[in-house]
């Protein structure tokens, strides 16, 4: 019987497999999570008799936002390949991340001014 030794490549690759899983499972918590709760906001929002209606129509427009939004980065992929697609998605998250503590900081200092006067 031939034995199978576990080598380094191996364990790179089940190291791999479980950091790209639990990479996935967290990106689908924060992405459809919200979308999840726009439609109960919404529901509490509306008018009595509305919920329902309300409801289906802020679902379909998540829905359509997330699967539209999928189709820029699949140009991207299709124009620039992977690696390039990837760092362009890194710089947009670290631009988004720096727009909002920027907005965020400024609303605060916008707040302490207000209550200051």
């Amino acid at each position: 019987m031939d034995s199978h030794r576990v080598t380094k490549t191996d364990v790179q690759i089940v190291v791999s497999l479980v950091l790209i899983v639990a990479l996935l499972f967290i990106l689908g918590v924060c992405l459809y999570g919200p979308m999840a709760l726009f439609g109960m906001v919404a529901t509490e929002l509306a008018p009595p008799g509305l919920e329902g209606r309300l409801y289906a129509v802020t679902e379909l427009s998540s829905q359509v936002g997330g699967f539209l939004a999928g189709f820029p980065l699949s140009a991207l992929l299709v124009s620039y390949g992977w690696t390039s697609t990837l760092w362009i998605l890194e710089v947009a998250v670290v631009a988004v991340v720096v727009v909002n503590v920027a907005s965020l900081v400024i609303h605060t200092r916008t707040r302490q001014a207000k209550k200051e006067e």
